[in-house]
């Protein structure tokens, strides 16, 4: 872990390939030899789902924001706040009801 701290900070390695090779180096060290094939293929398998769904998300908000759909949705929802809750408080509010919106939708959260 300091290895990748002290690594890509100082630009020695790029971030994929210290997040790759660290692990690995470190299994070998570790006197694992054979099994870091198993750790490797198990690690991929945690990974995986939660590295779809950021591709997905980067994409969906890409288009989102493209088609100027964030601001609407960030604009209807601020303007479901009161006016006399003052102008810093539309924000927290219009965030989550947006992030409650897009779990419903996404059937994260369901109802």
């Amino acid at each position: 872990m300091l290895v990748l701290l002290a690594v890509i900070p100082l630009n020695l390695l790029s971030s994929m390939v210290a997040l790759i090779a660290a692990p690995t180096a470190a299994s070998l060290l570790g006197g694992f030899g054979p099994a870091t094939g198993k750790f490797i293929i198990a690690g991929t398998c945690a990974i995986a789902p939660v590295a779809g769904m950021f591709v997905f998300a980067i994409l969906y908000l890409g288009i989102l924001t493209d088609a100027a759909m964030l601001k609407a949705m960030a604009h209807a929802a601020v303007a479901q706040m009161p006016p006399a809750a003052g102008r810093h408080i539309p924000f927290p509010f219009g965030a989550s009801l947006l992030t409650t919106v897009a779990a419903v939708a996404f059937g994260v959260l369901p109802l």
